[in-house]
């Protein structure tokens, strides 16, 4: 729920739950506020001029509290999480999925500490990487990261893809094999009643979002690959706004192809092309 916020003059949305389960009813919580400004302005493109809908979403806009990373880079997950006690949680790391930590503290306990079970501020940098620059990108995932246990099968694919984006392949790869794990390593025992549907998401996720590197924006596809060291070549169809696409990457060369609908505008590297049939390019970084 909206509330006002006299002395700042700004809307804030408090009493929510973020990404992060384990962290509970709080204010302003960056990923949702972030996503709500982004989903009304979105909307705006479908709303006519005169239309007094078109005047709330515009106030809206205008006055929706938005945090901004402190004078460290770190961007406030919520009002209080940055004044919260930390705890060393590598033994709870270690044990990764298994929530060991809701038997040694209660949920109350938890939520008074700088503690995430999932990606949350990592997940907005995956969902919106637009929004700060690479050094402010590299700062909160490195923060996040050390305070994230990542109980959840949904965490560690984003971490994954976030530090592809940043350059970071070894520890792109890490996340990406420890994610393979939760349902297919040596003793799935976590899988005895089925599989991760989510995590299964997310290795697809990984592959195509990370290691290919793909992102949209104004209508153009963009492909900046980072393969894994060990792999010789990467390939998967994709549809893409009615086009049906198949893409083959290499260590030092992308491939696309259009296998029907209309051309598109896609970006390999910081070269813009309009794929009618089928282009070939070298990765550049």
């Amino acid at each position: 729920m909206g509330t006002e916020n006299r002395e700042e003059e700004k809307w804030g949305i408090k009493n929510v739950i973020g990404p992060d389960e384990y962290t509970e009813f709080v204010d302003n919580n960056a990923y949702t506020n972030y996503t709500a400004y982004y989903n009304v302005q979105s909307a705006l493109q479908f709303i006519d001029e005169d239309d007094s809908l078109r005047f709330e979403a515009e106030a809206f806009l205008d006055r929706l509290y938005l945090p901004s990373p402190n004078r460290e880079g770190i961007l406030p997950q919520d009002d209080t999480f940055l004044t919260l006690p930390e705890l060393d949680i590598r033994r709870y790391k270690e044990s990764a999925g298994k929530q060991l930590i809701l038997t040694e503290f209660s949920r109350e306990e938890v939520n008074e500490r700088q503690v995430l079970k999932q990606a949350d501020v990592v997940m907005l940098l995956y969902v919106l990487p637009e929004l700060f620059d690479a050094e402010t990108a590299k700062k909160n995932l490195d923060y996040y990261e050390a305070r994230t246990i990542h109980d959840s099968s949904l965490s560690k694919c984003i971490h994954s893809i976030v530090c592809l984006r940043n350059g970071e392949r070894e520890k792109g790869e890490q996340f990406f094999e420890e994610e393979l794990d939760i349902d297919f390593d040596s003793a799935p025992t976590t899988s005895l009643d089925g599989v991760h549907a989510g995590a299964l998401g997310g290795m697809w996720l990984m592959v195509v979002a990370g290691f290919a590197g793909i992102t949209e924006k104004n209508g153009v596809l963009s492909f900046r690959p980072l393969l894994p060291s060990f792999w010789e070549e990467c390939f998967f169809p994709y549809v893409y706004r009615g086009r049906r696409l198949h893409i083959t990457i290499q260590q030092n060369e992308l491939t696309g192809q259009k296998v029907s609908g209309e051309e598109l505008d896609i970006q390999i590297g910081q070269e813009k092309i309009c794929l009618k049939a089928q282009v070939t390019r070298k990765i550049t970084t």
